[in-house]
């Protein structure tokens, strides 16, 4: 009861929990990924799973909708894919990243910094070039309050609000808040609002919104920083008396024990300092004897399960599994492995349809537009039909199976029983349906013309010849 006493949180608004302690959560979030190993190999896990090799583009079409034939709805869709395949290696206003590394970043960026910003570089097209769409990833400290709006009501961690809480401007500084060294004007701002005239985002704000009302996000590690230093300054303590235990190795009795130590030891100003080495020989005075010497059994026994209850703790609070967390699986086995995974898998494939949704699409939307007013798609009454022309799937980063026969086997019976669909079964793998089906039958025409069998060997094909193989061995051994 005592303990529920002096615990009194604050109640704010989500805003007012946040903004005062974000800048010190982003500088122990950035300071965690460059010096803890399990901070930095939780971000890595994390965002490798989330992008992998990119977030690819699927366009859909409806050809009823549309008006057009089969045919034609196919041909459109390859040349969609093609002018964002084109301008996905380019896209970098630096000219330094193509689009899946941008993804990448973004994501990293939102775990580390707790958001981040997408501005939209757009040209207008000119007699002597076309029009054009870059982007530049802002990170989330440059995004904050000018001198002399730290107090207004509408201004939200460098977010200027309307009264239904939509975002109308973002001041964004120019340079890096702590670069005063490197820019003599750190304090200088340009403000870009939301939208253009045409109603285009201008910037893109990526975070993940937990409370209503919350305009900027916090870093993955927020619930677990306690934890973390915890951790280091446990492992560090093993580390200091492990070193120190060594130091000790013999043990030798002399009358003059002191003036042995004098001799080993060095005077500065008015103390007399002697240095720990290890293997070192240390005196003791007569009489005195050694029955043990505490610490020499390093690492402790309760090492291991200490640092073990600790990152299960931080896995709880990031979301992900333990044995992705410490990339242990010496006490897994095939089931438990299979069900942290797919329950790690869930936390990560919302932040692949975050990413998809309000990343890809809202940038494949500006792409597609421009490539129309540059005459490199024909797409007949565009802005009348701009969403059918826009439909899309993104297909995110698949994941390998665990057992490949068994969830092969799974597959085939969840399509064959009308549970799942072939397009499902490959967007798990990260792969698309129709190339699949495309392929297979380029596999299948070649066999044919190399007079090879159209049939692969099946399952049953492979156990009659381990049977026979074995029926070989049996009477072989007899």
């Amino acid at each position: 009861a005592k303990v529920l006493e002096e615990w009194q949180p604050r109640g704010h608004s989500a805003d007012g929990d946040i903004l005062q302690d974000l800048n010190s959560l982003r500088q122990k979030s950035r300071d965690l990924n460059r010096n803890n190993s399990y901070a930095c190999g939780i971000t890595n896990t994390f965002t490798f799973n989330t992008i992998g090799s990119g977030i690819k583009l699927q366009s859909r079409l409806n050809h009823e909708k549309l008006g057009l034939t089969k045919e034609e709805s196919l041909k459109i869709q390859e040349d969609i894919e093609l002018e964002w395949e084109k301008w996905s290696k380019d896209c970098d206003i630096a000219g330094r990243l193509d689009f899946t590394e941008i993804q990448t970043q973004c994501v990293r960026q939102i775990l580390e910094n707790g958001d981040v910003f997408i501005l939209i570089h757009r040209n207008k097209s000119t007699a002597k070039s076309k029009a054009s769409i870059k982007l530049q990833i802002i990170e989330a400290d440059r995004v904050c309050n000018p001198l002399g709006k730290e107090s207004d009501p509408n201004m939200r961690g460098g977010i200027e609000i309307g009264k239904n809480g939509e975002p109308l401007n973002y001041y964004v500084r120019n340079t890096y808040p702590d670069d005063t060294f490197l820019h003599p004007k750190p304090d200088e701002f340009t403000k870009i609002p939301a939208f253009d005239k045409s109603g285009n985002r201008n910037i893109i704000h990526l975070f993940v919104q937990d409370r209503p009302g919350q305009n900027r996000g916090v870093p993955l590690f927020t619930p677990v920083l306690n934890l973390f230093k915890i951790l280091d300054g446990f492992i560090e303590s093993e580390l200091i008396s492990a070193k120190v235990a060594s130091c000790f190795s013999v043990f030798i009795k002399k009358e003059d024990s002191y003036g042995a130590a004098m001799s080993n030891s060095d005077l500065v100003g008015d103390q007399r300092l002697q240095k720990l080495e290890p293997g070192r020989v240390e005196y003791l005075n007569e009489g005195e004897e050694i029955s043990g010497f505490a610490g020499m059994n390093r690492p402790s026994n309760a090492f291991a399960p200490f640092v073990e209850s600790i990152l299960r703790s931080i896995s709880a609070g990031v979301g992900l599994s333990y044995e992705l967390v410490s990339q242990d699986y010496s006490k897994s086995n095939y089931s438990s492995s299979r069900s942290s995974i797919l329950e790690s898998r869930k936390r990560i494939q919302s932040y692949q349809r975050f990413i998809s949704s309000k990343l890809c699409q809202e940038i494949f939307k500006s792409v597609i537009e421009i490539a129309y007013l540059n005459k490199n798609l024909d797409l007949n009454d565009f802005y009348t039909k701009k969403e059918d022309w826009l439909t899309t799937t993104w297909v995110p980063n698949g994941w390998k199976w665990i057992d490949p026969k068994k969830s092969a086997e799974a597959a085939v019976l969840s399509i064959n029983n009308g549970i799942s669909s072939l397009a499902e079964v490959c967007a798990s793998r990260g792969v698309s349906w129709e190339e699949v089906l495309e392929q297979q039958a380029k596999e299948k025409k070649k066999r044919e013309d190399l007079g090879l069998s159209s049939v692969m060997a099946t399952e049953k094909t492979f156990d009659d010849e381990d049977d026979a193989t074995n029926e070989e061995e049996e009477t072989s051994n007899e």
